[in-house]
């Protein structure tokens, strides 16, 4: 069991680098809560959330990114308005954290390229078949049958390579919320050009 925040004092500072390690482990570990969290960009209609895996995060300055095809609806929202959010929650050490970022997307440069050259064939999959959201009169997969077969040797799938695609976002602001029964905390920081401004206690 976790041990309540208001068991000791705690800084600002301490609250940052709380987030920040986790962002890195959910990075490294699939297994990690902040592995999988929710992205939102702003839609044609409205707010569109969705999960994504977080694949990278860097400090200094502080950015975020995962990966996705090119024809997926959230590439031409983040073209049409950059500003997006994302949402990573750990139940069991009832931690919240809120960012709020610029992204940009990442299709033939050098991150794209470390990426992909950092993928499996098995994810690779995802980036032969057509992009997400077409619609169809059946279910479907979206997959071409030579890949559909999971026990398969799919070699390289190098012609997955033109629809992969990286999505980064800066880290324009983060809100951490760490529950407890006696009360909960909150605090939120700034960045501005990628370096820290300032920070506020809020109620939660």
């Amino acid at each position: 069991m976790n041990e309540s925040i208001w068991n000791h004092p705690v800084t600002a500072e301490e609250v940052l680098r709380k987030a920040f390690d986790a962002l890195e482990t959910g990075a490294r570990n699939r297994r990690h809560a902040f592995h999988q969290p929710v992205f939102s960009t702003m839609g044609e209609i409205g707010p569109e959330s969705r999960m994504v895996v977080l694949r990278r995060f860097w400090n200094e300055p502080p950015r975020l990114a995962f990966h996705t095809h090119v024809g997926s609806p959230k590439i031409s929202d983040i073209e049409r308005n950059p500003n997006v959010s994302w949402v990573f929650y750990d139940d069991e050490a009832k931690f919240q954290v809120r960012v709020h970022g610029i992204a940009s997307v990442h299709r033939d440069d050098g991150l794209a390229d470390e990426q992909w050259n950092k993928t499996n064939p098995f994810p690779r999959r995802c980036y032969v078949g057509e992009a997400p959201g077409r619609e169809s009169d059946e279910p479907v997969s979206g997959l071409p049958d030579y890949v559909q077969d999971t026990t398969s040797d799919f070699g390289t799938l190098e012609e997955g390579r033109p629809n992969f695609v990286v999505v980064s976002s800066t880290i324009e602001s983060m809100d951490c919320l760490e529950l407890d029964a006696r009360g909960h905390r909150r605090c939120r920081f700034r960045w501005d050009g990628g370096n820290l401004k300032d920070h506020s206690w809020l109620t939660p």
